[in-house]
């Protein structure tokens, strides 16, 4: 919607710090094999806030289905800071697409 802006829900970590908010993605809630994505692109979610059983992503309160169009705010991980971050587990799920760190996302009304 041009000109309005949104506000997203940001991340807070257990430490109580705040994750800063980045670029605003749209998209479809997808599975590619193992892994949760928005149109493909594989999604970081904060463990320490989501969950996901394979249908469902729950985010605090929120809840988001398979297909469901989702709002989410973050950015691209480069695949050098996966590696050096020993997440070869995801690369091993999701393959070698860079994923999207999500760091907040557009509360549904």
């Amino acid at each position: 919607m041009k000109g309005v802006a949104r506000t997203f829900e940001q991340t807070v970590t257990p430490e109580g710090g705040v994750i800063g908010n980045a670029a605003a993605l749209s998209g479809t809630l997808t599975v590619s094999g193992e892994c949760l994505t928005l149109d493909g692109v594989p999604l970081l979610m904060p463990s320490h806030s989501s969950a996901w059983d394979g249908t469902t992503l729950s985010i605090g309160a929120y809840r988001f289905r398979l297909g469901d169009a989702v709002e989410l705010a973050g950015g691209m991980v480069p695949l050098a800071s996966m590696r050096e971050a020993g997440r070869d587990d995801v690369l091993d799920r999701c393959g070698d697409i860079e994923p999207i760190g999500v760091t907040g996302f557009d509360a549904p009304r």
